[in-house]
């Protein structure tokens, strides 16, 4: 297949969802051309025969200030579409392949399904402007909403193949989407190459909880503050939190504020770096807002049980993580609700060290019958194969 993969944000380099899913489709020999957002001129970077990458000059889609974000994001589609003309004119394609965020990529998708004659496959991992309302962002009443929404329902209509990540989001999308084909619809879960040569390591003295990736308003992160400072007498746990985001700033005035011995903070760090801190930490965190409704199921899980690590996931009462965790008995939930109900947990984890290494060992079991990359290829090939036959 010639494949055209339209995303906001993609790094070549390091060890991410959609990095590990263009290896693999590069290994089945697949030719593939990224269509990717870019602070600097167009141009192509050339990688490999059958690898490239289109970078298309845009303006920062990542502003913390929510209207420049959503001019930002409004304004991609023109500017993707003006370079794919220029750059792509003599390029063939079989299959179009893009994720949610963002949503506003519709225009171009609907010029690339008709100029190439390819089908269309949606890796659905954000279902917004709902999760944007669910938090206060915007109300339903707004113009923000309504265009979104409407260019939600546009990204549905045109996809051939919408790939969800949880049987959750499955049932949510069909349930406020009744328009949408049920046979279109299936399972595409977050999927990260299998390594079976990690090494793990478990702390003895004291439970070390990390928490790892995007630092927005969706990951609650003044509750999850709130639970740390409450647990700072506490010597049997340690939180580590990596990442950057909107949010980074909140955590920053609260380590200076506070002195807090029992956390850490690292905004930024290379996958393999990251990865070595998670060898040596003990308990893998998922923190999500408590008044989502729809549900999420945030990309660290799947890093956490390759790294045999257990799951603590504290979250909103919607998302099916919670089903995923305890029918697995690969870690434990609870809702992010009750700060005290919290750290109780927090503390009972900390006082039973077998346990922790045990619900480790069946978090590595599931994530090898589940959540290997390789799998979400062999949908990606069948549904090619179904759709041209």
């Amino acid at each position: 297949m010639k494949i055209l993969y339209l995303s906001m944000a993609f790094n070549k380099q390091g060890d991410n969802l959609y990095n590990n899913l263009v290896d693999s489709l590069l290994n089945r020999g697949h030719l593939v051309t990224i269509v990717k957002s870019n602070t600097q001129e167009d141009f192509i970077d050339v990688i490999s025969n059958n690898y490239k990458i289109l970078n298309v000059k845009t303006g920062n889609t990542f502003e913390a200030n929510l209207i420049k974000k959503g001019i930002n994001q409004i304004r991609l589609q023109s500017y993707f579409k003006k370079a794919i003309k220029r750059k792509l004119k003599e390029d063939h394609f079989d299959l179009i392949l893009y994720a949610t965020p963002p949503i506003t990529l519709y225009g171009v998708i609907k010029y690339c399904k008709e100029k190439y004659k390819a089908t269309t496959f949606l890796m659905l991992k954000d279902i917004f402007p709902q999760n944007a309302v669910d938090l206060n962002m915007f109300s339903k009443k707004s113009f923000l909403y309504k265009y979104f929404r409407n260019q939600e329902k546009k990204y549905y209509e045109i996809s051939d193949f919408i790939g969800c990540m949880s049987q959750g989001n499955i049932d949510y999308l069909l349930k406020h989407n009744p328009e949408i084909r049920k046979d279109k619809v299936n399972i595409f879960y977050n999927s990260i190459k299998v390594n079976c040569d990690l090494n793990t390591e478990f702390n003895t003295d004291k439970t070390v909880f990390i928490f790892g990736g995007n630092l927005g308003k969706p990951q609650n992160i003044p509750f999850l503050l709130e639970v740390i400072k409450k647990l700072s007498d506490y010597p049997k746990a340690y939180f580590k939190i990596i990442g950057k985001g909107t949010e980074q700033t909140i955590i920053n005035k609260f380590k200076n504020k506070y002195l807090l011995n029992n956390l850490q903070y690292i905004e930024y760090l290379p996958s393999n770096e990251y990865e070595e801190i998670l060898k040596k930490a003990d308990v893998g965190l998922i923190s999500l807002d408590a008044r989502f409704t729809i549900p999420n199921i945030p990309s660290k899980f799947q890093f956490y049980l390759r790294q045999k690590k257990p799951v603590l996931a504290i979250t909103d009462t919607n998302t099916d993580i919670k089903d995923m965790i305890l029918n697995s008995d690969c870690g434990w939930w609870i809702e992010a609700h009750d700060a005290d109900k919290v750290i109780n947990l927090i503390k009972s984890i900390c006082e039973k060290k077998e346990d922790q290494i045990n619900k480790g060992k069946n978090g590595f079991k599931y994530f090898i019958n589940e959540f290997d990359v390789e799998k979400n290829v062999d949908i990606i090939e069948k549904f090619y194969g179904e759709k041209i036959k």
